[in-house]
C-alpha cells in the first residue's frame, strides 16, 4: 500500500469502527433499556403499524399532530420484524446510526484545518456522547431530524461555497431542497430550516458579491415545495394543524404580558447557554436529569471550537473559512430557536437539529487541541515519523474513549435503572400491557376504557386485543368460558362499584414488579356469570325467543319498579345476545307507551353508553345493561302503560325487523303509572 493510501485506509477503518461502536451503543438491550415505552412512543408505534398495514398518511393528526416520515421507517422495520418495542425503537437506532456518516461528510466538506481528523473527531463524539446515544434509543421522530439537517447543510455548502465549480451548484441546491423536504416531513423544527438557508444565502451573496447563492436558495426551496406537496395539501384542508403543536408549547402563548415574556426568554437563553458544559435538560424523559451535553474533556474542546469559530467569523482566515464559520454559527443559533421559544429549555428533543453544528465545533476544537499536543511533543524532541504522526489521533481517541465510557456508564448504570426513569418512560403501563396481553392470549378478556385508551397498552396487545367498554354502563360476557374484566390498578372505586352491583364477581389485584397496584381483575366462571346476569329476569323459552333482524336476540328483561309516578325514572334491565355484529352501529330504544298510544317516556341511544357499539359485538356474546327511562311529568296517572324495546339505524331511523311485529318492537311488560 502506498504511503498516500495508508492514511486513507486507516481513516476508513477508524470511521467504520466509530460507526460500529455508535450502532452498538444504540442497539444494546434496546427493547428493555430504558424499561418502558413512553406514550409518545406508543402513539408512534401504533401509527407505524397502521402504515405497515396499508395506511398512507401525509400527516398524523393524533397526539397533537406529527410529521410521518419516522413512522414510515418504523413501519418498514415492524413489517420486517413484527410489532414490538424493539422493532419500533430500532427505527431511532437506525436513524441515529445513519446520522453518523452524514456528520462526517458535512464536517469533512467544510474548509477546516485537519479536515479528516476534525470530521472523524466530530463523528466519534456524536457516536458516543450521552445525548445522541439516549435520543437514538427512543422511538421519537426527532431522532431522524439530525440526519436530514447534516445532509442538507452538506449539500448546501457544496452549492454556495466560494470556490465551488460554477456549473455544479444547481445539482447541489436541488439535493439540499430534497433534504429540506425530508426534514419537513420528519419534525416541526424541519420547517424552520429554510430560514437557515436564507440567512446563509444572504451572507454568501453579500460576501461573494454574487447572485448565485440567492439562485441556489430559490432552487432548493422550489424542490422542497414540490416534495413537501402532500403535507402542504393536508394543511390547506386542516389549517388548524399547521401551528397547533407549536402553539401548545410556545413560551409566547404562556406569558400574560411583554415583561414576563422577556424574562422567560432570558431564563431560556441562560439555560441553553449552560447546557453544553454546566446543566442540561432536567427531564428524566430526555436525560440523566441535569447532565450537561459534554463531559469535561469534550466540553473543553467545544469551548475551544467556539473560540476558533469566533476567530474565523472575524475573517482571520479568509472569506471561505469565514463563510463556513457563518454557516456553523447560523445553524447552531437557528436550530436552538425552537427550544428558546418553548417552555422547559433546554429541551433536548427540540434541539436535535443543533447536532451537526454542535458536534462539528467540538470535533474542530478537539482536533486543534490534539494538533497542539503533537506539536509540543515534536518540540520536546519526538522525531518525525509514524509515532509522531500518531500523537494527534491518539489524543483524539483517548478523549473520546474516556467520554464514551462515561456516557455508557451514565446511561446504562446510572440513568436506566433509576425510579425516575421508570416513571418517565411509563414503565408501569408497559407492565400492565404485557400482563393484559398475556391474559388476552389465554382467554376472552375485556378491558376498561381507562386502560385501553392508553396507546402503549393497545400496542402491546396488537396480537390479542381485548374488547373495551365501560362496565359502569353494563356487562359484556363472552360466548363461552370465564368472564374476565380488567381495570387499571388505580380504578379501585370503579371496580368496587361494579362488584357491588354484581356480587357474584370475584375481585383480584395484580401488583407490578415494584409492588404497586397494576391490574384489577373482575371475573367469574361461566356457570356463575350465566346465573348471575339472568337472575330475576323474565326469560323467553326457545320457541318464544325474540330476534331483531339476524343480529340481536332478547335473552331476558325486567322492568323495575312495576309502578311509578310521572316524572320518576324507571329501569329496564335488558339482556341481549349477539347473533352477529351489525354492519354499522345501531341504537336501541325503550319506549313507554300509554293506552292512548302516546309515548310518555323513552330512552334512545347506543348500548352501554356508546362504549360497545353493535358493530363490535361478537356472535354469542351476552350484553347486560340497565336502561334508565324517565316518565314524562304530564304522563296520565292511573293507567297501564306498555314498555316497548327495539333496535334501529340512527342514520335513517330504519328498525331491525322483529318477526310477527309490524312495529319492529317487542313488549317487555306493563308499567302502572301511579298518582303524582
Amino acid at each position: 500500500m502506498s504511503t498516500r493510501r495508508a492514511p486513507a485506509a486507516a481513516l476508513g477503518l477508524a470511521l467504520a469502527l466509530v460507526i460500529l461502536v455508535g450502532f452498538a451503543l444504540r442497539v444494546a438491550a434496546l427493547g428493555a433499556v430504558p424499561f418502558g415505552f413512553h406514550p409518545d412512543e406508543g402513539h408512534n408505534a401504533l401509527d407505524a403499524w397502521a402504515i405497515a398495514n396499508g395506511w398512507r398518511p401525509a400527516f398524523l393528526p393524533g397526539n397533537n399532530g406529527r410529521e410521518p416520515l419516522f413512522m414510515y421507517l418504523a413501519a418498514a422495520l415492524q413489517a420486517a420484524g413484527g410489532a414490538s418495542i424493539w422493532s419500533t425503537r430500532l427505527a431511532a437506532a437506525v436513524a441515529g446510526t445513519l446520522y453518523l456518516p452524514a456528520q462526517y461528510v458535512f464536517t469533512r466538506a467544510l474548509p477546516l484545518p485537519r479536515p479528516r481528523l476534525t470530521a472523524l473527531a466530530a463523528t466519534a463524539i456524536a457516536a458516543t456522547a450521552f445525548w445522541p446515544v439516549a435520543q437514538s434509543r427512543y422511538a421519537l421522530r426527532a431522532s431522524l431530524l439530525p440526519l436530514w439537517v447534516a445532509l442538507c447543510l452538506w449539500a448546501w455548502w457544496r452549492a454556495v461555497e466560494p470556490e465551488r465549480r460554477v456549473g455544479a451548484w444547481p445539482r447541489w441546491s436541488a439535493l439540499a431542497g430534497a433534504f429540506l423536504a425530508a426534514a419537513a416531513h420528519t419534525h416541526l423544527t424541519g420547517r424552520a430550516l429554510p430560514l437557515l438557508l436564507a440567512a446563509s444565502a444572504a451572507w454568501a451573496a453579500r460576501g461573494q458579491r454574487s447572485r448565485r447563492p440567492l439562485a441556489a436558495l430559490a432552487v432548493a426551496c422550489a424542490v422542497a415545495l414540490v416534495l413537501a406537496a402532500p403535507q402542504l395539501r393536508y394543511f390547506t384542508r386542516h389549517p388548524e394543524m399547521l401551528s397547533y403543536r407549536a402553539e401548545q408549547v410556545s413560551l409566547l402563548q404562556a406569558q400574560a404580558d411583554g415583561a414576563e415574556t422577556v424574562a422567560a426568554l432570558r431564563r431560556n437563553a441562560l439555560a441553553l447557554a449552560r447546557a453544553p458544559l454546566l446543566r442540561g435538560d432536567r427531564s428524566w424523559y430526555h436525560n440523566l436529569s441535569g447532565r450537561p451535553v459534554f463531559d469535561p474533556l469534550v466540553g473543553a474542546a467545544f469551548l475551544l471550537g467556539l473560540a476558533l469559530l469566533a476567530r474565523d467569523l472575524a475573517g482571520r482566515h479568509g472569506p471561505r473559512r469565514r463563510h463556513a464559520a457563518a454557516l456553523l454559527a447560523l445553524s447552531l443559533a437557528l436550530a436552538a430557536l425552537p427550544s428558546l421559544f418553548s417552555r422547559g429549555a433546554p429541551n433536548y428533543v427540540r434541539l436535535t437539529a443543533t447536532w451537526p453544528a454542535l458536534f462539528a465545533l467540538a470535533g474542530w476544537g478537539l482536533a486543534a487541541a490534539a494538533a497542539w499536543v503533537a506539536r509540543a511533543a515534536r518540540a520536546g524532541g519526538l522525531r518525525a515519523g509514524p509515532l509522531s504522526a500518531a500523537v494527534a489521533p491518539a489524543v483524539v481517541g483517548t478523549v473520546i474513549a474516556v467520554g464514551g465510557a462515561l456516557a455508557a456508564r451514565d446511561y446504562f448504570l446510572r440513568y436506566a435503572p433509576r425510579q425516575e426513569t421508570y416513571d418517565a418512560f411509563n414503565a408501569a403501563a408497559v407492565e400492565r400491557g404485557l400482563a393484559l396481553a398475556d391474559l388476552s392470549r389465554r382467554e376472552t378478556t375485556y378491558a376498561s376504557e381507562a386502560l385501553w385508551r392508553q396507546a402503549v397498552i393497545r400496542f402491546l396487545c396488537l396480537d390479542a386485543p381485548p374488547r373495551s367498554y365501560d362496565a359502569a354502563a353494563g356487562l359484556v360476557l363472552p360466548a363461552a368460558g370465564a368472564l374476565t374484566y380488567v381495570l387499571e390498578g388505580s380504578e379501585e372505586e370503579r371496580a368496587r362499584a361494579v362488584s357491588d352491583r354484581h356480587p357474584w364477581l370475584s375481585h383480584t389485584l395484580l401488583p407490578d414488579s415494584r409492588g404497586a397496584p397494576s391490574l384489577r381483575l373482575l371475573g367469574a366462571p361461566e356457570p356463575v356469570w350465566r346465573a348471575g346476569v339472568l337472575a330475576g329476569l323474565h326469560r323467553p323459552g326457545p320457541a318464544d325467543e325474540v330476534r331483531f333482524g339476524d343480529a340481536i336476540a332478547l335473552a331476558g328483561w325486567r322492568v323495575e319498579p312495576a309502578a311509578a309516578a310521572p316524572g320518576v325514572t324507571v329501569t329496564v334491565l335488558a339482556v341481549w345476545r349477539a347473533l352477529s355484529a351489525t354492519a354499522v352501529d345501531h341504537n336501541r330504544f325503550v319506549h313507554v307507551v300509554g293506552p292512548d298510544g302516546r309515548t310518555i317516556g323513552q330512552h334512545d341511544g347506543p348500548p352501554l353508553a356508546g362504549t360497545y357499539p353493535t358493530d363490535r359485538w361478537r356472535a354469542g356474546e351476552t350484553v347486560w345493561e340497565p336502561i334508565a327511562v324517565r316518565l314524562a311529568d304530564d304522563a296520565p296517572s292511573g293507567v297501564e302503560a306498555t314498555v316497548l324495546a327495539g333496535w334501529y339505524d340512527w342514520r335513517d331511523g330504519a328498525r331491525l325487523g322483529v318477526p310477527g311485529r309490524d312495529e319492529a318492537a317487542v313488549a317487555l311488560g306493563r308499567l302502572r303509572v301511579g298518582a303524582p
